[in-house]
Order: structure tokens, then C-alpha cells, then sequence
């Protein structure tokens, strides 16, 4: 009787209820469950594994003969840039050269145009001829207004300077002071040759200080002295008289 007790009082097992290490009966067999699927999920991710491995060593290589690729076509483009570069140098020097020489064609023949001018074109007698102007170096004086007067008669005009060249071809068949086709007598300080010839524009060769009116007196005509240069003049004093007009 005491035996039958003992066991009446132990409790039925539950299967809800945990053992003594605190896991259910069935808990056990759960876990063995899940690691046999872990061990088959590291089993199926070992193929993925070197697939997706396999696939990054050939983008790898394909970036790799990609970027060689272009290195190559880099190179190349530098050197036909380099090739372009030389051939428009060479293409520039040539056009250079050949409107160099058009040009120098073109002066040889300017030159030669006008020392046919010069050989066609003639003076009347007792004219000196110079480029295309023909110079008449007259022995008498006379005021300005005479002395214009005198080369209008003859078809001309009181000589016209241009240029240095005709300064000095003048001043080498002068060696007395003489006039020239220059004054401001029509308004003081407004100086005009008396072939329209701007004033201007035009080359000068006064003397230091010149014109000046000297002493308040009327100076309205220029002159060339002994030393070559210009002066303003009184229009009456009577200075040697040089005409040009045009060769025919």
C-alpha cells in the first residue's frame, strides 16, 4: 500500500511541461531538424558561390581589355592630333611662303610698271624729270602770288612736296632759299598746298619752331631755306621760283 502511494503521489509527465534542463521533450528533436537544413542550405550556396566568382573574374577581364582598349585608341588619336598638328604647320609655312613670294612678285612688278612710266612718260625742255613729275628751276624771283601766277602759265603749280625723296631731290638742285606751293594766307594757322594736297596728312619739314609769325608780322607763305627746311615767310618778300606739273 505504501508502494501504491509513492507512485499516486508522483504527477503524470506532461508533455507541455520542461525536464529538469529546462527543454521540452520535443524541443530536441526540432533543433536536429533545423541544423540538417543549415548543413543543406551551405551545401546549395557553395555553387552560387563560385558562380558569382567565376562571373566577377570575367567582368574584371572584359573591363580590363575595355580599358586597353582604350588606352590604345588614345594613343592613336594623340598621335593623328600630333600628325594633324605637323601637316597644318607645314601647310601654313607653304602658304606663308607662297604669299610671300606673290607679294615680292607683286613689288617686282609695281617696280617695273613705274620704271616703264618713267621711260614713257617725258618732260618739255628745260624740265628736270623725277619719278613722274617734271621740275622747272627758274633763275628769277618773284613774291608768292607772282611766283604762282608765273607756273599757272605754264601748266603748274609752285612746287608740292610729298615725301623725303622729293625733299631731297629738291634741296640737292637748290642752294638758295625758294618757295613752295604752301600757305595760310585764306586763314591764319590753316595751312593748304595749292594743289588740294592735304596738309595734314601729308609729310612736314619746318624748322624747329616753325611757323611761328615772327614778330606778330604776316608770315602766310613757306619757304625752304638754305639749311633745307621749312619756314613761314612774308608772301611779299621775293624768293626763287620752282614749278612741277605731271610728266606726259
Amino acid at each position: 500500500m505504501e508502494q501504491m502511494d509513492y507512485y499516486t503521489d508522483v504527477e503524470p509527465f506532461s508533455r507541455n511541461e520542461q525536464n529538469r534542463d529546462g527543454c521540452r521533450p520535443g524541443k530536441l528533436k526540432t533543433d536536429r531538424g533545423m541544423k540538417a537544413e543549415d548543413r543543406n542550405r551551405h551545401k546549395l550556396s557553395a555553387p552560387v558561390a563560385y558562380s558569382l566568382l567565376g562571373l566577377s573574374i570575367l567582368l574584371s577581364a572584359a573591363a580590363l581589355c575595355v580599358a586597353v582598349i582604350l588606352l590604345a585608341q588614345m594613343g592613336e588619336m594623340k598621335r593623328s592630333d600630333a600628325d594633324f598638328r605637323v601637316e597644318s604647320s607645314q601647310w601654313m609655312s607653304n602658304v606663308t611662303g607662297n604669299v610671300e613670294k606673290a607679294t615680292s612678285s607683286l613689288s617686282d612688278v609695281q617696280a617695273e610698271i613705274a620704271l616703264l612710266g618713267e621711260r614713257v612718260y617725258s618732260c618739255p625742255d628745260e624740265w628736270t624729270k623725277f619719278k613722274l613729275r617734271c621740275y622747272n628751276f627758274s633763275s628769277s624771283s618773284a613774291n608768292w602770288v607772282e611766283a604762282q601766277r608765273s607756273c599757272a602759265s605754264a601748266d603748274a603749280h609752285l612746287v608740292v612736296i610729298n615725301n623725303a625723296e622729293e625733299q631731297s631731290f629738291l634741296k640737292k638742285h637748290v642752294d638758295v632759299s625758294w618757295w613752295v606751293g604752301l600757305s595760310d594766307s585764306a586763314s591764319e594757322g590753316d595751312w593748304r598746298w595749292v594743289d588740294g594736297t592735304d596738309y595734314y596728312s601729308s609729310v612736314k619739314f619746318w624748322a624747329h619752331g616753325q611757323p611761328n609769325s615772327y614778330k606778330a608780322t604776316d608770315e602766310d607763305c613757306a619757304v625752304v631755306l638754305t639749311d633745307g627746311l621749312w619756314h613761314d615767310w612774308p608772301c611779299s618778300s621775293r624768293r626763287t621760283i620752282i614749278c612741277e606739273k605731271p610728266a606726259q
